[in-house]
């Protein structure tokens, strides 16, 4: 009988005392047992160390240490070290489903695939789940022009790393690797998993719990670096050369003007503080040179009428926007499109 394929798992640790163990748990009672989690330990300063112990006498948990230099340089130090088939992200307070890996290697396996998504459940830490978020409903084989296009609209997945298993070997043999000392490098990173696979897999079950706002977390603190990082990862994308080939500036106008509306609802929040850096970082937004992306979102016919009317706002009448936007009933928080 075959052996089965090697998945390695990269876990990147750095202060997560609280949450570590109900992630490495989750691993450890994984259906699917051929699998090595690699933990990249990126200076801890809390007890995450004493929690990673108790998992260490199962040989498949290898552990590193090293100097912080965050989440993407933890991730690539991950990639070095792994030695699986498959590779697959965990983020240290999220966990995944306990059939998850046995799913994504037989769908990976059956549909020869060299990049499987899949659906993430937004949960807050009072249980409640996020319904509002992209969904994969049905299984498809994608080539990588249509998996980019579905990234860029956001509506069946997002730039996230987590969701994703990819073969090994097309992250070391093109040398992709995560930018260090970023945040949002999720965005400049995984399009190219996409551009470099040849067959995308979807696959609409949800696999992996995907912790929201957590005191701490990337996604609950925003500051200025955060803001320059983004637009910065959303240029990167924009700038492509194989994906302009695509000629699917709709999707990419898209990707654009909705992170565009998740930074400026950041900046009214900011406003109704009392915090005037608001406008430096507005200010520095209309600098972006891909602004005129702003412009003409009539004519787009994958963007909702009511992100035309914000997008065009924002550009045009920042003021009556948040105007308009301080008398609009809330669904939720309002905040940046990705991790």
């Amino acid at each position: 009988m075959q052996e089965k394929a090697l998945v390695s798992i990269v876990v990147p640790v750095y202060n997560v005392e609280r949450y570590i163990s109900k992630c490495l748990c989750s691993l450890k009672n994984q259906t699917y047992k051929n699998i090595e989690i690699i933990i990249i330990d990126d200076g801890s300063t809390d007890n995450s160390k004493q929690k990673i112990d108790i998992f260490l006498n199962d040989e498949r948990f290898k552990y590193f240490y090293q100097n912080n230099s965050g989440l993407g340089g933890a991730r690539n130090t991950g990639v070095e070290n792994a030695n699986g088939k498959y590779l697959l992200f965990l983020d240290s307070d999220d966990w995944l489903r306990s059939d998850a890996i046995d799913l994504l290697v037989d769908f990976m396996e059956i549909n020869q695939c060299d990049l499987g998504i899949f659906n993430m459940e937004y949960v807050y830490d009072d249980g409640t789940i996020n319904k509002n978020t992209p969904q994969i409903t049905s299984c498809e084989i994608l080539d990588k022009k249509k998996a980019i296009k579905e990234e860029l609209l956001g509506n069946k997945y997002k730039f996230h790393a987590p969701n994703k298993m990819i073969k090994s070997s097309i992250l070391k043999s093109k040398d992709i690797k995560f930018p260090v000392g970023k945040f949002y490098e999720d965005i400049a990173t995984t399009y190219r998993f996409i551009l470099c696979s040849t067959r995308v897999g979807l696959l609409p079950e949800s696999l992996y719990f995907y912790r929201q706002k957590r005191s701490g977390s990337i996604t609950s603190i925003i500051n200025k670096k955060q803001l320059i990082d983004l637009l910065d990862s959303l240029n990167c994308v924009i700038a492509d050369k194989e994906i302009k080939s695509f000629n699917i500036r709709e999707a990419l106008q898209t990707m654009y003007v909705e992170n565009i509306i998740g930074i400026t609802n950041f900046l009214w929040r900011m406003k109704n503080k009392g915090d005037d850096e608001w406008k430096e970082l507005y200010k520095m937004m209309t600098s972006d040179r891909n602004w005129n992306y702003l412009d003409y979102l009539i004519f787009n016919k994958t963007l909702k009428l009511s992100a035309k009317i914000r997008g065009f706002l924002i550009k045009n009448n920042i003021e009556l926007y948040f105007t308009l936007l301080s008398h609009v009933k809330k669904r939720g928080k309002y905040g940046f499109k990705n991790k």
